[in-house]
Order: structure tokens, then sequence, then C-alpha cells
């Protein structure tokens, strides 16, 4: 008899193999999401870890190429698979994602244990991949090296986030923090089929894996179905997060690139005191703050240094949850480059002196809330945030997440703003 325990919104389970089952029933979907996230530490064979979703989807013995997979799970009444890695703090994490139709809201004719082989299509993929002389296949290695690669080359086209990635090494400096998630080009040089197995089994090994189902089934059902499929033999990993990878910032680090491009972006770093860990309301006043700076149509860089100072064709802000880290980006005229600096900065000196308007914070709150209220139509966004909660060592609940921000009180949002300080400036302008 499994042993549940509630985990936010969801019930949750430890499987004989360290997986932890994370299952909440939900009546009004007639379809079953079912995501799997295996974590590890952003290294020097990121690279390596970013491979294997893709090489695994290639094929399996059960279904040794991508064709034979994607016909068994059309004959799963059109369940999807989707796979990808990316980054949460110094965490990389692999992800798979099926969509699977429940059978009651099926004709007679049709229906069929479609959960159950979904699991057994996770347990072919992960426990007995197409090994063949002791290395995975070398052609489909070869064609996922070929796309990854030319991933991370697409990186440098893609402006605005080519510009965040640079400014975010210049804050990380040295650490974990810098690493992109899908490693380095001389990174993914030295695999080989051979050591790219041998690397697969020990990941396998030491990755904590937490399986999410979110559909019409009760979570008993859900665990029903998974257990034959999933409890493989695997060593049972620790669950336990490491605490975030903490840098200290002396001065500001500031970096100038040139590229052809016809648009200078913008991109700066700013540190605060906000631990990730912490539980209180300064992260969640934190959340606050961004949205006030450049998080919403009504945020301050947008209304002043887009609207009307025209200094900017895009503007806004992103607070990084997993470090306490805040990301101002522009795209600007190069001729506008140090007018919107300076804009951009009176306007986090200006909330850090404590101009906030009750306006503004109520205006922020309403769309924040209104933003956790849609969660309720949104399932992938509901288990990404219970995840990303519980690598901060917390558990995430809608209801809780709702009242939480309205204990935030603008003196908490003040508090935040005092402690916002430039750290990192990048910028990418024409050649």
């Amino acid at each position: 008899m499994a042993s549940w325990f509630r985990s936010g919104d969801f019930e949750a389970t430890v499987l004989p193999n360290g997986i932890r089952l994370h299952a909440v029933r939900a009546p009004r979907y007639k379809t079953t999401l079912v995501t799997a996230f295996a974590r590890s530490d952003l290294g020097d064979r990121a690279a390596w870890t970013a491979l294997l979703p893709f090489v695994l989807k290639r094929g399996c013995r059960a279904f040794p190429t991508e064709a034979s997979l994607r016909r068994h799970l059309e004959r799963l009444c059109g369940t999807t698979l989707e796979a990808g890695v990316h980054r949460f703090g110094s965490h990389q994490i692999v992800s798979w994602e099926l969509e699977i139709p429940c059978e009651r809201f099926l004709p007679i004719v049709l229906r069929r244990d479609f959960l159950g082989e979904a699991f057994e299509v996770l347990r072919d993929l992960w426990a007995d991949p197409l090994v063949q002389g002791g290395a995975f296949r070398s052609d489909y290695v070869a064609r996922e090296k070929a796309n990854l690669a030319a991933q991370i080359r697409s990186l440098v086209e893609q402006k605005d986030r080519y510009a965040y990635e640079r400014c975010r090494a210049l804050m990380a400096g040295k650490t974990a923090l810098a690493i992109h998630p899908y490693g380095t080009l001389v990174d993914l040089e030295m695999v080989r089929p051979g050591s790219l197995w041998s690397h697969y089994r020990t990941w396998l090994e030491r990755a904590p894996v937490d399986l999410y189902a979110m559909g019409p089934e009760a979570p008993q059902e859900i665990l029903k179905r998974a257990m034959p499929a999933l409890t493989f033999p695997r060593r049972a990993a620790s669950s336990a997060p490491a605490r975030p990878t903490f840098v200290k910032f002396s001065g500001v680090r500031r970096r100038a690139e040139r590229a052809r491009v016809a648009q200078g972006r913008i991109c700066l770093g700013f540190a605060t005191n906000i631990d990730p860990w912490d539980d209180g309301r300064a992260s969640d006043a934190f959340l606050v703050y961004n949205g006030i700076l450049g998080g919403y149509p009504h945020s301050r860089l947008f209304q002043q240094t887009r609207e009307k100072e025209s200094l900017a064709y895009s503007i806004s802000s992103v607070a990084d949850r997993a470090t306490g880290w805040l990301f101002a980006e522009a795209g600007v005229a190069p001729g506008n480059r140090q007018k919107a600096l300076v804009s951009i900065l009176r306007q986090v000196d200006s909330l850090a002196r404590g101009r906030i308007e009750r306006k503004e914070f109520a205006l922020t709150v309403a769309a924040m809330r209104q933003g956790l209220r849609r969660l309720v139509d949104l399932r992938a966004a509901q288990i990404d945030a219970h995840y990303e909660e519980g690598l901060l060592g917390r558990t995430f609940t809608r209801s809780a997440a709702l009242a939480r921000l309205t204990e935030v009180t603008l003196e908490d949002v003040r508090r935040v703003a005092g402690s916002v300080r430039l750290a990192a400036s990048f910028f990418l302008g024409p050649a």
C-alpha cells in the first residue's frame, strides 16, 4: 500500500526506485497531462545531458525508430510526447510531457488502458533505450549533436536572448549560474556514442525524478497505472535540492559587443538582498517590485522610457526567482543607448527612494492576482509552479499564493526596492 502525503495542490508518493509521483484529480479535463522532470547540476557536461532526451526519443528497443514510436502514440488515440531542457538557477532540468486521452470519454470500441501504456512508453525510453555494442546508435547521436549545435549557434541570432545570456554570465562569473542549459559547442564536440551511454547510465541513477499527473483520474488510479511500468531498478536518488549558489558583487561588470544588427540591445542585471529560499513576504514583494518596474504595460519602464520618452522599441524587466536577480531589457536605437540607460536607472533610483504610488502598487497586485487565477486553466503552468517552488524548498498552492500576495504591503516593496543595485551592464550594438 502506497503512503501518500500532501504536497501543495497535489497528493504525492514515492515509488520504490525513488521516483516521486505527484497527482491531482482535475475532472474538468478529458485528457491527462503527465510531466516528468529529471534534475542535475549544471556543469561542464551540460551539453551531454541536453542531448539525452532527444537521443532517447530517436528510438528504444520497443520502438527502434522515431516513426515507430510516433505510430504507437497515434494508436494511443493521438497521445503526444514532447521533450525539452531548461534551467532553473544552477539546476539543469530535462523534461518529458505526454498528453493522454482518458478512455472513459471515448466510444467503447476504442477503449484501452491509454494511461498505462503511456507510462510504459516512458519506461521503454528511460530503462530500455536502443543500445548497440555498449553505445547509443552512432547515427542517432550524430543527428542530435548536429541539431543541438544548430540551436546553440542560433542563440546568437536571437538578439534579445543573447543579450540576456551575456548579461547573466557577467552576473554569474565562474559559477554554474552562467552555464546555458544547452551547454557549449566545445563541450558538445567531445560527445561520443559510447561515452554518452556511460554518462546516461550515471545520470539516470543519480538524477532525482519528479513525475506529475493531472487529469480526470484519481491519484490512486494514476498510481495503479504507473506502478507496473515505472518500478524499474534504479537507485533512489535524493530529491532534496541544494541551496542556490550565491554570488558576491563588488562594482558593476560592464561589457559591450558589436554584431550585424540594426537595433541595439541593452540588458542590465540587478542584485538584491532576496534569499530565494525565504518563505516570507520578501520573495512575493520582489515579484511585485518587478511588476511595478517593468513587468506590465502600466509599469514604469514601459510608461516612462518607452511611451513618454520614446527611447525604446521594446522594454521590460524580469525577476529570476531562483537567484533573486532582476534583469531590465530594452531594444533601442543605437544613438539612444545612453539616454535609455539613464532613463532606466532613473526609474530604479526613484523606486529605491521609496517613490512608489499606491495606484501602481494596486494595479500590479491586481494583475498578479489575475495571473494566479488564470492558472486554473493552465495545467502545465500549475505543474511548473509546483515543481519550481519545490526546488526552493517550498510547496505551491494557488490559494496560498493568492493569500500571500494579499499580505504584501507597499512598505514591503519599498524595502525590496532599497536593496536593488546595478551589478552588470551589457550592450549589443551594430558593427
